[in-house]
């Protein structure tokens, strides 16, 4: 069968924009209006294992998990959300997860789902990328113009740091002006533990631009900032994430389609001020999605008007 042209446009600007739109983020200067910024808990997840919650567990922002299927999947235990759940697919009730949610519960949400998606590319993007090693012990000081990391993807603001699991680093304090980038990959080919640490933020640098990249496959513990503050987001994919007694301004985002994530008693989370698109909403569309989807309605439109005129166009009949 032959398509029309009118049909072969649109499936020409349904394909660009589907392609222009499927990608996660690759780096933090990408951050504001993605579905990564929209949350401040993101599990990439499946219908085996649960977050699990305390009753002593805050999480001021909304949690995003990507593929559940029944109401295990959040184990709460009176832990309180004050923002939305909201779910790759499936349909829960607040009931069947223990957790007191202050906003809606939504399943089927495109954002959740492309807020994993973020997650994974920017874990594995920045895993790709060599750091200049951190060193030192004890509470440690950084700064970025007189310290700076290995550019990334030749960004100039973006600075790639490399942590053993065996430092012995126990707080850092971060010195950076706005709109400069820290990513700290730590444990990379290794299987040992480690624990988070206190981090303090000075200059301008926020949590949203300050990105602790764990690679280890070992457990992440929070028994080295115990009642401290981190001022960072986190991305664990690869090991157990079991963290309590710890305040993270920041996000965080686990993995318990393989592995399991707890957020323990004494723990509160709070969701840098929003980057853009909001829970449970699309993100903003990047400028290529703009011009190829403005492009192909031009394309469509002008398809549409030649057919309109072909078919208008009076009939001469012709006489013997």
């Amino acid at each position: 069968m032959r398509l029309t042209l009118a049909a072969r446009l649109t499936c020409v600007a349904v394909a660009a924009s589907a392609i222009c739109c499927a990608a996660g983020i690759t780096d933090l200067n990408q951050m504001p209006g993605s579905a990564f910024g929209s949350y401040g808990v993101i599990v990439e997840s499946n219908a085996s294992n649960s977050l699990s919650l305390t009753s002593s567990t805050t999480i001021n922002g909304s949690v995003a998990l990507g593929s559940p299927t029944n109401g295990s999947l959040v184990q709460g235990g009176g832990a309180t959300i004050n923002g939305n759940v909201d779910f790759a697919a499936g349909s829960l009730s607040a009931g069947a997860m223990g957790v007191t949610v202050s906003g809606s519960i939504n399943p089927n949400v495109t954002n959740a789902a492309n807020a994993v998606s973020d997650a994974v590319s920017l874990s594995s993007s920045y895993a790709s990328a060599s750091g200049s090693l951190l060193t030192g012990s004890g509470a440690v000081n950084l700064n970025v113009t007189t310290n700076p990391g290995k550019e990334y993807n030749s960004q100039s603001n973006e600075h790639v740091y490399s942590l053993s699991t065996s430092s012995s680093m126990t707080s850092l304090t971060i010195t950076a002006a706005a709109g400069q980038d820290v990513i700290i990959n730590v444990g990379a080919g290794s299987s040992k533990n480690w624990s988070l640490i206190a981090v303090t933020l000075s200059g301008g640098i926020t949590a949203d631009d300050v990105l602790f990249n764990i690679l280890t496959t070992g457990n992440l513990t929070s028994a080295n900032a115990q009642n401290d503050t981190i001022s960072a987001d986190i991305i664990d994919l690869a090991g157990n994430v079991s963290i309590n007694q710890v305040t993270l301004d920041g996000r965080l985002a686990c993995n318990i389609a393989k592995q399991g994530c707890t957020i323990g008693s004494n723990t509160y989370l709070y969701q840098p001020a929003p980057s853009g698109s909001q829970s449970g909403d699309p993100p903003a569309p990047e400028p290529v999605t703009f011009t190829l989807a403005g492009a192909g309605l031009l394309a469509l439109a002008f398809g549409l008007r030649r057919v309109k005129a072909r078919r208008s166009k009076p009939v001469v009949q012709s006489t013997l």
